[in-house]
């Protein structure tokens, strides 16, 4: 009577590799939290020989060179994207963990190196697309990012009849990279923001470098030459050894988060200050209504 199956309660995904189910993993039903002691969110086969967790990708299909692969955070949203699209974009997730080294190499070897990253909308998934940069860079790929509606993922907009929504944002998905300039400009002082944002140019492919470098010449107060240089020494480094170089950005995602974090709130208090302006003003428009039955029907309520 202690005999329990691991993937009781779950649904159960395989994970194949080349036409080889080499394990499985399993999603939680939606409705348990951690709260409610239903185990994680997603559950995987134990290690065996055949099967390690980060070495693997879930792949909702065949992963040819032909097709674009959409990187998100579970099977559900990996199956979500494919059927969105009718297989135009073929979903792939981690299984319950964050990025590889191994699965953007497994991607690469495949002969993909314009993936796109659509992580859920959200906090969590912002860092997690930031983080996918740093994971993907280093072997040479130039992932582009699809910005979902605020809340979403891509399994809930399929879920909600909203498919069309999430092709668009895939048809739709810009240069990663640029989602990460964008940030330190938005959140950091000028100087700090336009090196730190050279780091990420110096990361890309070299057909952004010189638009890399106009974007940030435009930014500031600064002659293209020195921002060109200044570039040049960065993507030597970067050259010499990628890995070190993404190592040092993913150790500086926790300030990431903690500006996005400062950001969403700040954003939360505008939003109650916004509503709470609107809601004077309207209270000042019914006690006038009140005071001036002239007024249309003010004085019928």
């Amino acid at each position: 009577g202690r005999l329990i199956d691991r993937f009781r309660d779950l649904a159960v995904f395989p994970i194949r590799h080349e036409g080889v189910i080499l394990g499985f993993v399993g999603r939680r039903h939606p409705d348990r939290t951690d709260q409610d002691k239903a185990g994680p969110k997603y559950l995987n086969t134990g290690d065996t020989p055949l099967f390690h967790k980060g070495d693997q990708l879930y792949v909702t299909g065949s992963l040819g060179p032909d097709v674009t692969p959409v990187i998100v955070e579970g099977p559900m949203d990996a199956i979500a994207v494919t059927l969105a699209t009718g297989g135009k974009y073929l979903g792939v997730a981690p299984l319950g963990t964050s990025l590889t080294d191994e699965q953007a190499a497994q991607l690469r070897q495949l002969g993909h190196r314009t993936p796109i990253v659509a992580t859920d909308a959200d906090l969590a998934g912002r860092v997690a697309a930031e983080r996918d940069y740093w994971i993907l860079t280093p072997y040479g790929h130039d992932p582009r990012y699809a910005e979902l509606p605020d809340g979403t993922d891509p399994a809930d907009l399929l879920a909600t009849g909203r498919g069309d929504v999430l092709t668009a944002a895939l048809d739709n998905a810009a240069l990663l990279a640029q989602q990460l300039i964008d940030e330190r400009f938005a959140h950091l002082p000028a100087a700090d923001a336009a090196l730190d944002a050279l780091r990420v140019i110096a990361a890309q492919t070299p057909e952004h470098w010189e638009t890399g470098v106009q974007d940030i010449a435009d930014r500031l107060p600064v002659p293209v030459s020195v921002v060109r240089t200044t570039l040049a020494d960065l993507i030597t480094a970067w050259n010499e050894d990628p890995r070190a170089g993404a190592q040092m950005a993913l150790r500086d995602i926790g300030d990431v988060k903690i500006r996005l974090v400062h950001q969403a709130e700040n954003g939360v208090r505008e939003h109650v200050t916004q509503r709470a302006s609107d809601t004077a003003r309207d209270e000042r428009r019914l006690v006038s209504g009140w005071q001036r039955p002239d007024r249309g029907r003010g004085v019928d309520l």
